[in-house]
This record gives structure tokens, C-alpha cells and sequence, in this order.
């Protein structure tokens, strides 16, 4: 008898699909306020990722401008040294040829 006081269209099947026809509704604007924030925050993370590798990039191409300077003054310290052993030998000779002129000068050689 409570059916009575119900409109035609108000059956409590009708009245189930409405609140299941709101419920989804609910459900869908929930899933797309969902996956809209999902997007959001992926694409944010996915900046952040990007820039932090831009980051690291710069900072490689410095520690390598930084690595060949120091092999470039590596190999010029490297050079000079050889350099200098070249002079100190030839200087080594020469004195020792002096030496032993000076040594064949004195026996009278």
C-alpha cells in the first residue's frame, strides 16, 4: 500500500536507477577528478625527472671541461719536465766532456 502514494514513474525500480544513474555520475566524476590529478602529478614528476637530468648533464659537461684542463696542465708539466731531463742530460755531457778535456789537458794528453 505504500506503492500507492508513488507516481507512476516513482516505482522503486525507477527510483533504484536514479540513485543508480547518480551513483554513476558520482563514480565517473570521481574516476575523471582522479585521473586528471594522476595526470597532473605525472606530468609534474616527469619535469622533475627531466630537469634533474638536464642538471646532471650540465654538471658532467663541467666535471669534463674541469678533467681535460687538468690533463691539458698534466701533459704540459709532463713536457717541461721531459724537457728539463733532456737539458740536464746534455748538460751532464758536456760537463763530463769538459772534465775529461780538462783531465787529458793536466796528463798532457
Amino acid at each position: 500500500m505504500a506503492d500507492e502514494n508513488l507516481r507512476p514513474d516513482e516505482s522503486p525500480r525507477n527510483n533504484a536507477n536514479t540513485d543508480d544513474s547518480v551513483f554513476a555520475e558520482c563514480t565517473e566524476d570521481s574516476i575523471q577528478n582522479l585521473v586528471s590529478d594522476m595526470q597532473s602529478h605525472f606530468k609534474t614528476m616527469s619535469q622533475t625527472i627531466l630537469n634533474r637530468i638536464d642538471d646532471m648533464g650540465t654538471r658532467i659537461d663541467q666535471l669534463e671541461f674541469m678533467l681535460n684542463d687538468l690533463i691539458s696542465e698534466v701533459e704540459a708539466t709532463e713536457a717541461k719536465k721531459e724537457q728539463i731531463q733532456t737539458q740536464n742530460m746534455t748538460l751532464n755531457k758536456e760537463s763530463e766532456l769538459e772534465v775529461q778535456k780538462k783531465g787529458d789537458e793536466v796528463l798532457g794528453i
